[in-house]
């Protein structure tokens, strides 16, 4: 019971705090010289308790990497072993979970109107106090740097000594946060003799960071801002918490943390086959000890989804917390509600302000909205997106007001987000299958986050052809990714003669079994059975006719092999347009359709088959033989028809 109230534990820390090559990083030449500051993910700062007789005790910060690597390890096993245990264990679990959460966390709980109950302060203010060198010397294990992959790659080009640390505590509202910021900026400017900074922020930290921006970005302090995967308008799971509404997605947090753990083999339908509902039983009963704690903390209310606002106020003693709701509020009428005119005004003052965000994911405590699997798309970008399972209907052009030049193509290759509508349509980037908090697993998330950080001449989604403003990610969790030859990422025309195949695995040599194709008829020539190692790329010939048209979805589905894994057999689908002649004509009166891919082998066997085959871990594997013979078919009917 100890291990599962650990583990457990984790888990409910974690939900609050995850943060969380083939383009070229900028060269050591081009590195800026202002100083980094660091605005890391949520919890990450420790917090210390000031007593009635002046002793002060650290209250928060444990190591949230390992706190994350213990979710990441075990929470699979967590799983099928609670499953095990029976629903009668629920209430069990949950309750003593909850009540040693209150007993070694409570401390840090709000009043109602949005105080701290207790004398509760950060301890690293000052730029000397917050330097990454001067941390890593005190506390050499690593305590009280957080984010610590990410900044090894930032102190490659600029070296730790060059790289600050921003605390705060994470609790208060997010106004209160960024006022942190500010002060820190001003002592780090002054300790520097720099006469600006460059900000890089994760999760909570763009939500703190955009609010920075709104604030007092007319100081003109900040010369790259890049937000990764921003909690800008808020975070579903907040809204779970308060309303009490949380369902856990459980097929998509095992994927989650399989791209955390860059895990290569796929447990997913361990997770179909063995029905975790149970664990949704368990958070029901651990909510309520949760919100005993967090149930005031500003920063809670200020991740409350602004549609979903004025019902959770409903939740609240009007009279107790009216200063929590006229703060809560404020902060969403005038902050939240105008990043975009707040960002552009500092883009016309010569700052650098970037977003690159997650998509194509399903949020893992069942919020139906596209998203990193944490924060939603439209939250992270402002983007408009289609509902999920749907997508634009082909035809379909940007229709945003934020960017109105009809020449930019601001529509994803999967025909899902709008960019239009971004706070800032120019300068955010979207990574489809990007899992939130997982830059650093993805090489070319991390090229790109350090190309718009570093550099003084930084790129916009239209000028460096190596960065598309789409495009999936490449964390070895994928095993594949797939390029046409003479097209940007995404898409597809008739000057692409070559699809380009490379093996994104870290340990596993890949065996492409097949290539097969949905929405357009390409068939692809190369050795059977081709075997790439880790980095390596094959070349297939494309044959097929492209039609001449533009705005159309397609997909290409690589089937695969890892070798050595337990779990070989793979498949990715990958989507394109086709951009190559006339836009087909738009339906307005049906601007959303099924998304189209589903896998084949559920065509032409009885659903129930199927679901069968899959709790079995073997549809998978049933579905990349039948697109294997799906295309011989293809093949022997083209030498039919050549013969005839």
């Amino acid at each position: 019971m100890k291990r599962i109230l650990g583990i457990l534990l984790s888990i409910l820390i974690a939900f609050s705090c995850m943060s969380t090559a083939y383009a070229v990083k900028p060269g050591k030449n081009d590195v800026s010289d202002y100083p980094v500051i660091l605005v890391p993910g949520y919890s990450s700062s420790p917090l210390f308790l000031t007593k009635d007789d002046g002793t002060v005790e650290q209250v928060w910060g444990v190591d949230m990497d390992e706190i994350k690597n213990q979710v990441l390890t075990h929470i699979a096993e967590l799983g099928l072993g609670l499953g095990a245990l029976g629903a009668g264990e629920a209430k069990y679990i949950g309750e003593t979970v909850g009540k040693a959460a209150v007993e070694m966390y409570g401390v840090l709980a709000y009043n109602p109107d949005g105080t701290s109950v207790n004398n509760i302060s950060t301890r690293f203010q000052t730029a000397k106090e917050c330097n990454w060198a001067a941390l890593a010397e005190a506390y050499p294990d690593g305590e009280f740097r957080p984010e610590k992959e990410v900044m090894a790659e930032v102190a490659n080009y600029v070296g730790e000594e060059n790289i600050y640390v921003f605390y705060t505590d994470f609790r208060q509202f997010v106004s209160d946060c960024a006022s942190d910021l500010d002060r820190l900026i001003q002592s780090v400017k002054e300790y520097t003799g720099k006469d600006k900074v460059n900000l890089i922020s994760i999760s909570h930290g763009g939500q703190v960071t955009g609010t920075y921006l709104s604030l007092y970005g007319h100081k003109n302090d900040v010369n790259n801002a890049v937000m990764i995967v921003p909690a800008l308008g808020g975070a579903g799971f907040a809204y779970d918490a308060v309303s009490e509404t949380a369902i856990l997605d459980e097929v998509t947090l095992l994927k989650f943390i399989e791209h955390g753990m860059m895990s290569e083999e796929d447990y997913n339908w361990l997770v179909r086959a063995n029905e975790l509902g149970f664990l949704d039983d368990i958070i029901d009963y651990l909510i309520p000890y949760a919100k005993q704690i967090m149930g005031y903390w500003g920063s809670i209310w200020d991740f409350v989804p602004t549609d979903k606002l004025d019902g959770c106020f409903d939740l609240l003693d009007k009279n107790e917390s009216a200063p929590l709701i006229e703060k809560t509020s404020a902060f969403h009428e005038n902050v939240m509600a105008h990043y975009s005119q707040a960002f552009k005004k500092c883009r016309e003052l010569g700052m650098n302000v970037s977003i690159i965000a997650g998509t194509g994911t399903n949020i893992v405590t069942g919020l139906d909205e596209n998203s990193d699997a944490i924060i939603t798309t439209e939250a992270s970008t402002g983007a408009k997106c289609a509902p999920m399972g749907k997508r634009f209907s082909d035809g379909y052009v940007a229709t945003g007001s934020v960017c109105t030049d009809r020449t930019h193509n601001h529509v994803s290759p999967s025909m899902e987000v709008d960019a239009s509508y971004a706070y800032l349509p120019e300068n955010t980037w979207f990574i489809d299958g990007l899992y939130h908090g997982m830059e650093i697993k993805d090489t070319y998330t991390t090229d790109l986050f350090l190309k718009l950080l570093i550099p003084n001449d930084v790129i916009d989604v239209h000028s460096d052809p190596a960065f598309p403003q789409f495009r999936a990610s490449s964390n070895p969790a994928y095993a594949v990714f797939g390029t046409f030859s003479d097209s940007s990422d995404g898409y597809l025309s008739s000057n692409d003669t070559e699809y380009i195949v490379t093996n994104v695995s870290a340990k596993y040599p890949v065996r492409i079994v097949n290539i097969s194709t949905d929405g357009v008829d390409l068939l692809f020539s190369a050795k059977t059975s081709t075997l790439l190692q880790p980095g390596e790329s094959a070349v297939y010939k494309v044959k097929g006719e492209i039609p001449e048209v533009s705005l159309v979805r397609c997909a290409v589905t690589i089937s695969y092999i890892l070798e050595g894994s337990v779990t070989p057999v793979g498949e990715r689908v990958l989507d394109y347009t086709i951009m190559n002649g006339e836009n087909v004509k738009y339906d307005e009166d049906n601007p959303y359709c099924d998304v189209d891919y589903t896998q084949a082998i559920r065509d032409i066997i009885p659903s129930r088959t199927a679901d069968i085959l899959e709790k079995l871990g073997l549809l998978d594997f049933v579905n990349m033989f039948y697109n294997f013979v799906r295309q011989l078919a293809t093949i022997l009917k083209n030498l039919i028809m050549m013969f005839k």
